[in-house]
C-alpha cells in the first residue's frame, strides 16, 4: 500500500536528489527518513498501549500471552497434514484471505522490482 507507494516515488526521484545533494546527501536522507519512521512506530505502539489499543486474544489476554499459547498448540498439534494442504482448506473456506495473500504476494513482487530499479538508478549516479 503506502509503502509500496513511497518506494516508487522515491525510486523516481534518486536521479535528482543525487544531482543535487550527492550520495552524502541521499544517505542523510535515507537516515532521517528512517529515524523519523521508526520514531512514528514507537509513538503508534505507546498510543496503543495508553488507550488499551493493544493487540489481544479473544480471551482478552495479551498480545504476548495469546502468542505463547498458539505456539503451545502449534507444538501440541501433530504435522500429519502438509502446509500447502493447510493452506488450500484455509484458503477454500475463506476465499477473502486468498484474494489478501495474492495482493501481498503481488505487492512484494512490485516492491522488489522497484528495490531492484533503484539499485540499478543508484548505480548509474554514482561514478566508479
Amino acid at each position: 500500500g503506502l509503502g509500496s507507494i513511497a518506494s516508487t516515488l522515491a525510486a523516481l526521484c534518486v536521479q535528482n536528489v543525487i544531482e543535487r545533494s550527492g550520495l552524502t546527501g541521499l544517505l542523510w536522507g535515507a537516515s532521517v527518513l528512517f529515524l523519523a519512521s521508526g520514531f512514528a512506530a514507537d509513538t503508534a505502539y505507546r498510543i496503543a498501549i495508553q488507550y488499551h489499543f493493544e493487540p489481544t486474544c479473544q480471551d482478552g489476554t495479551s498480545h504476548s500471552a495469546c502468542v505463547t499459547k498458539v505456539q503451545q498448540l502449534q507444538s501440541t498439534k501433530s504435522h500429519s497434514s502438509s502446509l500447502m494442504e493447510t493452506s488450500i482448506r484455509l484458503f477454500t473456506r475463506v476465499p477473502i484471505l486468498a484474494s489478501l495473500c495474492l495482493e501481498v504476494l503481488t505487492c512484494q513482487s512490485v516492491s522488489s522490482i522497484i528495490s531492484f530499479l533503484f539499485v540499478l538508478k543508484a548505480k548509474e549516479c554514482i561514478p566508479n
